[in-house]
């Protein structure tokens, strides 16, 4: 079992004073949160670095969504990212496919997931926004 943990809040207690875990649905919205928003190293053409990664152990790990706030948004694109990293996950069920809507607004963009989950049979939904 995982801890409840939801991206950018502390971890949660439950009633009994223990670190409250997650359900399997709650872990796999979590993992599919900290690789969306999850920025890895980035280098120039030539190699030269530009960004350092958030997990350094793992240079290469996230989608890297938060360093696009204040670019140009491109909502295919965007939407083209999430898609695939949200269907590496093997708890997303491929048939149907995953639903992902991006609204942009000033300084970000909002993002709405819902999939079905592999497991389960159940839909789940997963929120959020990106902004600065």
């Amino acid at each position: 079992m995982d801890l409840y943990h939801y991206w950018g809040n502390d971890l949660n207690v439950s009633a009994s004073g223990d670190l409250l875990l997650a359900d399997f649905s709650d872990t796999t919205q979590q993992q599919i949160l900290r690789a969306l928003l999850t920025n890895p190293a980035l280098s120039d053409r030539a190699g030269n670095p530009l960004a350092t990664a958030d997990y350094s152990d793992h240079p290469t790990f996230g989608a890297g969504l938060p360093r696009r706030v204040g670019s140009t948004l491109n909502v295919q694109e965007l939407r083209g990212v999430v898609r695939s990293v949200v269907l590496s996950f093997p708890q997303v069920a491929r048939t149907p496919g995953p639903t992902i809507d991006v609204t942009p607004f000033n300084d970000g963009a909002t993002i709405n997931i819902q999939y079905v989950n592999s497991a389960t049979g159940a839909t789940d939904t997963l929120f959020f926004d990106i902004n600065q």
